[in-house]
């Protein structure tokens, strides 16, 4: 009768155990475990090994926030040069153009600006890099005036706009 909790497997106890042997008698023979097997433990170097690593990743992590960090000041510096970024005026502005100029008069996207297979047609996707234009942090502060002015465009305008901001997609 088996214990209480335990499922009966229908092989005899002799089986069980001899079965549980056989398993740990058997050794992975993955290249991970045969690795494992030959490393002598007591063996300082292997420490070694492993603190090289982890300055390897401490280094490399650190190349990236410097990358990061310089990516970000030539971003700001460029930003700085452009003049559609002089006013928030003039930023919004060049925006409704492209919203207008990405619709046909009927409210349906115009193919010259927003082809279904834009690389094979060797064209630059003007949805994709809008929408990563009014997602970046820096373009944040003009969504609320945007959504104001595309409104005043009409429902189309501001049905593309709601497409195309991550922001306007949120609950909160």
């Amino acid at each position: 009768c088996p214990v209480k909790g335990e499922q009966s497997t229908g092989r005899s106890p002799e089986k069980r155990q001899s079965t549980d042997l056989a398993l740990e008698n058997e050794k992975p023979t993955g290249n991970l475990s045969r690795l494992e097997r030959n490393v002598n433990t007591e063996d300082p170097k292997w420490q070694l090994i492993f603190e090289k690593m982890k300055s390897e990743e401490t280094e490399a992590v650190d190349a990236v926030n410097t990358d990061v960090e310089e990516v970000q000041f030539l971003y700001n510096q460029e930003r700085h040069n452009r003049k559609i970024y002089n006013t928030q005026r003039i930023h919004i502005s060049i925006l409704q153009l492209l919203f207008s100029l990405m619709l046909t008069p009927s409210g349906t996207l115009d193919p010259l600006y927003s082809d279904q297979f834009p690389l094979d047609n060797k064209k630059l996707n003007i949805p994709f890099l809008l929408r990563e234009h009014l997602s970046h942090p820096a373009n944040q502060n003009l969504i609320p005036p945007l959504v104001d002015e595309t409104l005043k465009m009409g429902p189309d305008h501001f049905r593309l706009l709601k497409l195309l901001c991550t922001q306007l997609f949120r609950k909160d």
